[in-house]
């Protein structure tokens, strides 16, 4: 039998998250100097209630985290129901593509403040420097430090009980 990993509420910079993973993320945009919003702002999405877990400014995008493998089922339908786009955050942060499902129709992938994009406050849409499973290679990651700082705060952060 399986046993169901369950989420630990976990407080960071005086808000508390339902889970590790999302103060993790917390601390992964606050490295890259956004600024963001946990759980804004409820939505109806096709009859169900659905609260994303983040709004990020200066991207201007909502974000949903789930662990790796997580149902993003109502993220996905997010878009269409509020005309509004939604960043995929599947795991920990980590300097990989994610997807970007997008208000207009469709999903990109997309990492934010990497390469081009880097110091604009914005995504880099579809790159192609990613190995299959979607992470960039370790000689590529060497080039944008500043991603790469974020990535090992939020994964190295001590969260204080």
């Amino acid at each position: 039998m399986k046993k169901e990993l369950k989420p630990v509420c976990t407080r960071y910079k005086n808000q508390v998250f339902r889970s590790r993973l999302e103060a993790r993320w917390a601390v992964f945009l606050d490295e890259l100097g956004f600024e963001w919003e946990y759980e804004p702002e409820g939505y109806d999405v096709d009859g169900e209630w659905y609260l994303p877990d983040f709004y990020v400014y200066g991207l201007e995008i909502y974000a949903e985290v789930k662990h790796k493998g997580g149902d993003f089922s109502k993220a996905k339908k997010f878009p269409e129901a509020t005309g509004k786009d939604i960043w995929l955050c599947e795991g920990v942060p980590e300097a990989r593509v994610y997807e970007i499902h997008r208000a207009e129709g469709g999903m990109i992938l997309a990492t934010p403040e990497w390469d081009q994009a880097q110091g604009e406050g914005r995504f880099f849409w579809e790159p192609a420097y990613e190995e299959a499973d979607g992470t960039y290679s370790e000689e590529y990651q060497d080039c944008f430090p500043k991603y790469m700082q974020a990535v090992e705060a939020a994964l190295n952060y001590d969260f204080k009980f």
